[in-house]
């Protein structure tokens, strides 16, 4: 089996998240938190997470460059809107 680096996985990550328009640092940010997800063998959000993900985004039910907005403040709880964004 071919050992894959981490450097290696997030720039490929990196490269699908950019071919779908994500904007640069954005991708950045969220393909370093899937490879970093898999290599620390969080797999329910890395590697197995990653095509799940890809395939909502292509079916347009997650927007790449959608902006996170806190809706309602209750004390110590928030309530955000994410517009049907990424979670990174």
């Amino acid at each position: 089996m071919p050992i894959i680096s981490v450097e290696q996985l997030q720039n490929t990550y990196e490269k699908i998240l950019l071919s779908r328009d994500m904007a640069s640092d954005m991708a950045k940010r969220l393909a370093t938190g899937f490879a970093d997800m898999a290599n620390e063998g969080v797999y329910s959000h890395g590697i197995n997470r990653f095509p799940v993900f890809i395939g909502q985004v292509d079916k347009g039910q997650i927007q790449l460059n959608a902006i996170p907005e806190c809706v309602n403040q209750m004390g110590a709880l928030e309530q955000w809107d994410c517009h049907y964004g990424r979670v990174f």
